[in-house]
């Protein structure tokens, strides 16, 4: 049901409710041009929100009377001021700031990228000026949803294409931002593989480490780089050549993004002298003595046999 409110510029309408979500009902009852001001008796002073309808304000229950005669004191002023603006030219520069000092709804600015990778995501910002507490509800769309997500704080890309990406005001039937967003997919690099997972080389060594990669045509080869988990052992640079500097061990990593690989490196020094000390030792001869048993004496009488 609509009150017979009678709005100009000299009359403020309070409306003083328990909170906030009451006061939305009460503000619905009105068709108003001028804000009214809705008041919760709280346990602080602050500025709850400002819509086009209504600006809702906690106060202490010892400052109410000093927040209403604050709030009389500003309309007359507010008025005054926006009069004043509005006689005012300029440029689009100078009346773009104007109306941000005359409005009673703050501006609301969104800024977000215009292109998002599949699979990945681009920070929606949204502020306001002047920047008078909570932001109050939008209402945040991609016209083809089958490209792009948006929950309020990201923009999720999901399949190549462009789109429009529009946010509302809560009620409104028209986007007060647009921007085209370009979602486009990314040919990286998935895997790099070492020809071999250890190396053993010597100190001083120059030495050239394969490296593979897939897919060939990634549009990130370039963006390939090396690193030595200790430059003092081994070096190595961005071609992948090695240099042995110590004698330890240590690691090389090839990144390319957010993949990588690496190998081990073990650095040992060369043999710079070999000493070799012949020990001869004379073998003394040796005799075999081989002892037979004697032959038994035979008898007369096994001869006579």
């Amino acid at each position: 049901m609509k009150h017979d409110y009678i709005e100009d510029d000299k009359n403020i309408l309070f409306i003083i409710v328990e909170s906030f979500e009451q006061g939305d009902k009460y503000i619905e009852n009105f068709d108003l041009i001028y804000p009214a001001y809705v008041v919760v008796i709280g346990q602080e002073n602050r500025v709850e929100a400002i819509t086009k309808t209504a600006i809702y304000l906690e106060t202490a229950r010892a400052d109410f009377f000093d927040t209403l005669f604050r709030c009389i004191l500003q309309r007359p002023l507010v008025v005054s001021l926006r009069n004043c603006i509005r006689s005012i030219k300029g440029g689009n520069k100078i009346s773009k700031e104007l109306v941000k000092i005359i409005s009673i709804e703050p501006v609301i600015n969104i800024s977000v990228g215009s292109e998002v990778e599949v699979g990945k995501s681009v920070k929606v910002i949204v502020s306001m000026e002047p920047d008078v507490g909570i932001i109050p509800n939008l209402i945040y769309k991609i016209q083809n949803q089958e490209l792009a997500s948006c929950d309020g704080f990201n923009i999720y890309g999901l399949k190549e294409g462009t789109s429009i990406f529009e946010v509302y005001k809560s009620g409104s039937s028209k986007p007060f931002f647009e921007k085209k967003i370009n979602i486009f997919k990314r040919n990286r690099i998935n895997r790099l593989i070492f020809s071999d997972d250890s190396l053993l080389i010597g100190v001083g060594d120059e030495k050239r480490i394969q490296l593979d990669y897939y897919p060939q045509d990634a549009d990130n080869i370039n963006d390939i780089t090396w690193t030595s988990s200790d430059p003092s052992i081994v070096t190595v640079n961005n071609d992948g050549n090695l240099t042995a500097k110590n004698p330890g061990k240590c690691r090389i990593i090839c990144t390319a993004e957010n993949i990588s690989a690496q190998c081990i490196c073990i650095v040992k020094p060369y043999m710079e002298k070999l000493d070799i000390c012949e020990e001869v030792k004379a073998e003394e001869p040796t005799v075999e003595v081989k002892a037979e048993a004697p032959a038994e004496e035979k008898t007369a009488e096994e001869e006579n046999k």
